[in-house]
């Protein structure tokens, strides 16, 4: 059966392709943005996997000849059908994140790392700034371990 599904396919990488429940099936979508599987009459999820945007899978119903499309949330239930379309067209919802340096740097357990780190190296460097006097100080004012007991 052939689908024509997508209307922009120039947004799409060239890797781009239909999976069918999970990898049961797939195709690659041709340059015209149709795509054709042989499939049997049943109910089917269907997800687009390219790597520069997302898009919400897809339930869709064949019949003999035909077929029904629904648009399947997370938490829509397999036995409720979505809402459908009425026109076959799968639209990207957004496209993915580009990698930046910046949104690396401002994560937080990143920026955590950086300064353990950081205090990793720099504490020993302070231990050596410290007046011999005052260490030596404090060092015969901290109780020694058979003080303790």
């Amino acid at each position: 059966m052939l689908f024509q599904a997508l209307t922009d396919v120039a947004v799409l990488d060239p890797q781009s392709r239909i999976d069918i429940d999970d990898g049961l099936k797939s195709a690659f979508i041709r340059a015209d943005g149709t795509f054709s599987l042989d499939l049997e009459p049943g109910s089917y999820k269907l997800d687009v996997l390219t790597g520069t945007h997302y898009f919400i899978p897809i339930r869709i119903d064949v019949q003999q000849e035909t077929y029904q499309v629904f648009k399947l949330n997370q938490n829509n239930n397999w036995r409720e059908h979505g809402p459908q379309l009425s026109v076959f067209e799968i639209e990207p919802v957004q496209p993915r994140q580009q990698f930046s340096v910046m949104s690396l740097l401002s994560n937080p357990m990143i920026l955590m790392s950086v300064v353990t780190f950081g205090l990793f190296f720099l504490l020993p460097k302070l231990k050596d700034q410290i007046d011999p006097e005052a260490l030596k100080e404090y060092q015969e004012s901290k109780p020694t371990p058979q003080e303790r007991k």
